[in-house]
């Protein structure tokens, strides 16, 4: 068993795993140099890079307001460690970010499922290990914000439940970490300000049974205000007001909720046929249209949202048409079949890996209605007692279902389902249900396919290459 305290198979496993990362950024590592400037990574990196560019550390030289200040923070250390200890910045990413993906893999995501309850082996770890890889290898190869904002909220939850086992000092210095963490995430996506939310409430609520409530809320407040000053120092130099928040991100959530109507999903493309067509402008991506939401927007004259009370009224005067494309994103959220994330060839066959993940989808499924119809009191209980673990991991997957459906937004969501097939095929009797009732598996299968086909094949047939939704560089 991979038990965390066992600090020798922890470091071996660290090991196994940065190994891993290390190959797979070696064996598609000359994508990075491939992908056309524009895209997100390269801003994240560039920004992290300008922290150092006056030959010394400055929080003045970041030159985008869009984003938050942690992510190019830790880019930045990324450069600055490839640059003078590598002599190469691509090496220092490759090194840093593959140890920092291991530690998610072997030491987090085991700790969450400890925390849980749960047992987690090697076997469980290199499973959700492998499915990442083969559904997501791409968000591991360029430094964007997505696992990092996912790590964050991880050691978060791990901490709020670290902190319900100790008393005195030690609570507010948990409150601390878990301040910090909540902060990072919501500063490198936004959308995660409603798990920091989730989390702060349940601290809340699960410390006042013990009375350390106090310790906890003052270490939560300290953190955020900790982690909050590279933002804080930002907002005064350019916008002259003193906040936490990252102000000129609104402008980008507003532009996700318009396009979110007008396609079902969106993909970054860098293949030929965009460079041959965005020669002018060669900001090339590829949607998939959602002719729904496009007439809804034509049929009230609607251009842009000027605010999000704007959006709501919108929303509820379309209710029904609008619970209709939501639904659509939603299927199309849970079909990850780019793995490489930045799309050379749209067209290639994606019948095995869709088929795979179907079947990833649908064990997961039936892992949570078997313990729910046959009343495992060992999952009902993981179930009932993680439910507030579930909906924090959860809730800013969903938040982003109204917008324009970027997969790798989704990859928590996914996670969460590889840990509960790990899980749950470890077990022994929901092995013995599924190989004792396999023909009646096959035509629950089938029939769960079907739907989920129609409408990513109906999805599909709507692409077309654009320019991209948002020039990051203005």
């Amino acid at each position: 068993m991979l038990v965390i305290g066992n600090k020798r198979k922890v470091l071996l496993t660290i090991g196994v795993f940065f190994i891993c990362f290390i190959l797979l950024n070696l064996h598609f590592g000359k994508k990075i140099e491939e992908a056309p400037g524009w895209c997100d990574y390269v801003l994240y990196w560039q920004l992290g890079k300008n922290l150092f560019k006056e030959g010394h550390f400055s929080l003045y030289t970041l030159e985008n307001p869009f984003r938050g200040t942690i992510l190019p923070l830790i880019y930045g250390g990324m450069y600055y460690i490839g640059a003078n200890v590598f002599a190469s910045e691509t090496i220092g990413y490759i090194v840093c970010s593959s140890l920092i993906y291991a530690i998610l893999y072997a030491v987090i995501i085991p700790l969450f499922i400890k925390q849980m309850g749960l047992k987690s082996d090697i076997f469980i770890m290199g499973g959700i290990l492998c499915l990442s890889l083969i559904f997501w290898y791409g968000i591991f190869l360029y430094p964007l914000s997505d696992v990092m904002a996912f790590l964050f909220v991880l050691i978060a939850c791990c901490l709020l439940q670290k902190s319900q086992k100790n008393v005195g000092h030690k609570n507010l210095v948990y409150g601390i970490g878990i301040g910090v963490c909540l902060y990072c995430a919501y500063n490198i996506r936004s959308v995660y300000m409603f798990a920091a939310f989730c989390i702060l409430i349940s601290a809340a609520i699960q410390n006042i049974k013990n009375r350390k409530v106090f310790g906890v809320m003052l270490g939560n407040v300290c953190g955020i205000m900790i982690a909050a000053i590279p933002q804080i120092i930002i907002n005064k130099a350019l916008f002259g007001v003193w906040s936490i928040k990252n102000i000129a991100s609104q402008s980008i959530i507003k532009l996700h909720l318009k396009t979110g109507f007008e396609v079902q999903r969106y993909e970054t493309y860098v293949g030929e046929i965009g460079k041959e067509i965005g020669k002018q402008y060669p900001n090339y991506s590829v949607v998939f249209e959602d002719p729904i939401g496009i007439e809804l927007l034509a049929r009230e004259g609607i251009e842009a949202f000027d605010s999000i009370g704007e959006y709501f009224l919108f929303c509820l005067r379309n209710f029904f048409d609008v619970v209709g494309v939501f639904i659509r994103h939603l299927i199309n959220a849970l079909c990850p079949c780019y793995p490489e994330l930045y799309i050379e060839n749209v067209n290639r066959n994606r019948v095995l890996l869709i088929l795979l993940n179907v079947v990833i989808l649908y064990l997961g499924g039936y892992i949570l209605v078997y313990a729910l119809k046959y009343k495992s009191s060992f999952f009902i209980r993981v179930l009932k007692e993680n439910f507030l673990n579930f909906m924090i991991i959860l809730i800013p997957c969903m938040a982003s279902i109204p917008g324009a459906i970027e997969l790798r937004f989704f990859f928590p969501l996914h996670v969460l389902v590889y840990i509960l097939v790990a899980v749950g095929i470890r077990s022994g009797e929901v092995r013995k249900s599924i190989i004792s009732k396999w023909y009646l598996h096959c035509l629950c299968f089938a029939l769960v396919l079907m739907p989920f086909w129609v409408i990513w094949g109906e999805t599909f047939a709507k692409m077309r290459y654009v320019v991209a939704l948002y020039s990051p560089w203005g």
